[in-house]
């Protein structure tokens, strides 16, 4: 029996069926996903230097030197804050984070709320903290995703991300994940999308049976603590009698 194409109808032996396919200018808006070389922008979580995806959206500010500028300061946040959890040295760290400075009070297109909560980051890697540090990262991710700089925002959830896998939060890195998995939707990314939500749903399932581990942990060990206490009142009493 003869199977048809959905191209041109007509008989086609014993080929099986292809799906329907368009030039890529007739292809309709809804269907085009931001594919490079090296694929969908969000599927790039491999980073060949600490930051460095931050730097890709240096391909999209053209001759705007305060665009250029604003990539490169929160890129010396992103790179201080990922070299310091890899455990680079306190003054290393310290000379670094003062250089990411100077670079937020250049002349940059930072908004002012990015660019504080930027210099958040850095407060937060001075003080090693590393749960603050993940927070503060998610804030300014938030932020950039408001402008046109679609990496930068990628690289700080990426890199929130990255840290919270790396200490096992898994919570925290689904949330990460999930909003990346946001970013990839607004920018067309289809593939990257669901990537990042399979991702954020695994974490979800796995932070919640971290949480069910551990409240039964603490059952037992109140159970355990009554029970000693218990054991312990009648003895207390025998000892007591004994005495009078």
């Amino acid at each position: 029996m003869a199977r048809w194409s959905y191209g041109p109808r007509e008989a086609i032996i014993g080929l099986k069926k292809r799906a329907l396919t368009w030039p890529y200018e007739e292809i309709p808006p809804r269907r085009r996903r931001r594919v490079g070389a090296e694929g969908e922008l969000w599927e790039r979580d491999r980073e060949p230097f600490e930051g460095a995806r931050v730097l890709d959206d240096l391909d999209r500010v053209g001759g705007d030197a305060r665009d250029a500028a604003a990539v490169v300061a929160r890129y010396a946040v992103v790179r201080v804050a990922l070299r310091a959890e890899a455990g680079l040295a306190a003054w290393s760290v310290f000379e670094e984070c003062a250089a990411a400075a100077e670079y937020l009070a250049g002349d940059h297109s930072l908004s002012q709320e990015e660019c504080a909560a930027l210099a958040d980051v850095l407060r937060q890697v001075m003080r090693r903290d590393t749960v603050a540090l993940v927070a503060a990262m998610m804030e300014a991710g938030s932020l950039a995703a408001r402008g046109t700089h679609a990496a930068g925002a990628f690289a700080l959830y990426l890199a929130a991300y990255r840290v919270a896998l790396a200490h096992a939060w898994s919570e925290a890195a689904s949330r990460a994940a999930r909003a990346v998995a946001v970013l990839a939707e607004e920018g067309g990314g289809r593939r990257s999308m669901r990537r990042w939500t399979r991702r954020a749903n695994a974490l979800e399932r796995r932070a919640a049976k971290e949480a069910a581990a551990r409240a039964a942990a603490e059952r037992e060990a109140s159970a355990g603590g009554a029970s000693a206490g218990e054991a312990a009142a009648p003895e207390a009493g025998s000892g007591n009698r004994a005495n009078r």
